[in-house]
């Protein structure tokens, strides 16, 4: 599972996108993709440090609005 919240902390203090991968042990994609959503979306440790780690999701990786429940 991605830490979000973590990885955007880790950028903040000023670590390489390899050394947060190896800290929390996810792949190097896997930052940089979090990297690239966070540029994209405007989001950064100063507004994500007291959100969830799903409300920082749905705005790195907004959801397409299709509901996939089955009733």
């Amino acid at each position: 599972m991605r830490d979000l919240k973590r990885i955007l902390e880790l950028r903040f203090e000023n670590h390489s996108q390899r050394e947060i991968a190896r800290m929390l042990k996810v792949s190097r994609n896997t930052v940089r993709d979090v990297f690239d959503a966070a540029d994209a979306a405007g989001v950064y440790w100063n507004t994500a440090y007291n959100l969830s780690e799903s409300q920082i999701n749905e705005l790195l990786f907004p959801s397409n609005g299709i509901d996939v429940s089955y009733e």
